[in-house]
């Protein structure tokens, strides 16, 4: 049998080696290049710069930044969770319907320079309560504690991410023996027994030098901090009268003993000014005229408070207790013969 010999071509096929590929993709991707455009610009199959990307995923990573500009161009998505008040709409970053007006209302009292400090401003002074975002629902009037599951079915995804964020370092800060975040805002069932509508509030702090204490006239939603001691009176004149017997110089005198001391002086009040409140009775003419003291003392305060804005705490309840001194005296010599303080 005749053999024949057909002449062959050698085709010569040269792979892009790895190392090749990563060096020419990775400055497009530093651009925040998607894969498909860093694809289309280099000829590369989208599964090729993909895998390429992920087996070099730790050194491009940190070196990653999505500018926000690219959110507001619309410039599909990146991949990276927008600011709080934020979300995605086909690809782009729009303002979130539930979070927003929320955002607007925190930097609207950041602007007012509202802190954590400024709830009570000074004796008988309500300024400016700062806004807190809680993870918290309610159902059937009943407020409840939610899990970053639940907030996240209620269309709350970023609110969901940042608690779940927060939780974990509590947890890793707190320890897994105390509980979790969750547990810990609603400890020993201080927050839910709260009534964040009830109309009126009377307020005082629960750790300073001297009780400054107020009355609230709640419209939206008021829950009271834990360095702060709360009770809602069942009428405006029993809130003046609490007010004002709290902020009496002469009670104050009275717990000095039995507050703890620091650097500065005394620095914790706590509950041991409540041992001397009488319970209000507004038959008696002495409690109706130590309201009525209050309600002035009230009604002065919000005046010169108006006229403090962006001062310190400080400030502000030294100037006031200056110009409602005439007022405090009266108040003190009404509080001693009710509650027969001698001296």
């Amino acid at each position: 049998m005749r053999k024949f010999c057909y002449p062959h071509d050698i085709i010569e096929n040269y792979c892009t080696p790895q190392v090749r590929i990563i060096e020419i993709i990775a400055p497009l991707y530093k651009e925040n290049l998607s894969i498909t455009e860093i694809a289309e610009r280099t000829g590369f199959k989208r599964t090729m710069v993909w895998e390429t990307l992920k087996q070099h995923e730790k050194e491009l990573k940190s070196q990653r930044v999505v500018p926000y500009e690219r959110w507001r161009k619309g410039h599909k998505k990146t991949g990276v969770r927008p600011p709080y008040g934020f979300c995605f709409l086909q690809g782009e970053v729009v303002r979130d319907p539930k979070e927003y007006p929320t955002l607007l209302l925190m930097h609207n009292l950041w602007t007012r320079g509202s802190g954590n400090m400024s709830i009570l401003a000074a004796p008988f002074g309500i300024d400016s309560p700062f806004l807190v975002h809680l993870p918290l629902v309610c159902s059937d009037g009943e407020w409840r504690v939610a899990l970053p599951q639940e907030l996240a079915q209620n269309d709350l995804r970023n609110s969901a991410a940042w608690f779940d964020k927060c939780d974990k370092t509590h947890a890793k800060k707190a320890g897994v023996e105390r509980g979790t975040l969750f547990e810990s805002l609603n400890y020993n069932n201080k927050l839910l027994v709260q009534n964040p509508s009830a109309r009126r509030w009377i307020v005082f702090n629960a750790a300073g030098t001297n009780v400054s204490a107020a009355t609230v006239e709640n419209t939206e939603l008021f829950w009271a901090d834990q360095r702060t001691y709360w009770y809602c009176p069942s009428s405006k004149a029993e809130g003046d009268f609490l007010a004002a017997i709290l902020n009496a110089p002469s009670l104050n005198l009275i717990i000095k003993p039995f507050q703890s001391v620091g650097l500065a002086g005394e620095r914790d009040i706590h509950k041991k000014i409540l041992e001397l409140l009488p319970k209000y009775d507004g038959s008696n003419s002495t409690m109706a005229e130590i309201s009525k003291l209050g309600a002035e003392a009230k009604t002065s305060v919000d005046a010169i408070l108006a006229t403090l804005k962006g001062k310190g705490i400080v400030t502000k309840r030294k100037t006031t207790r200056d110009h409602i001194q005439k007022t405090l005296n009266l108040i003190d010599k009404a509080v001693k013969d009710l509650i027969q303080i001698k001296g």
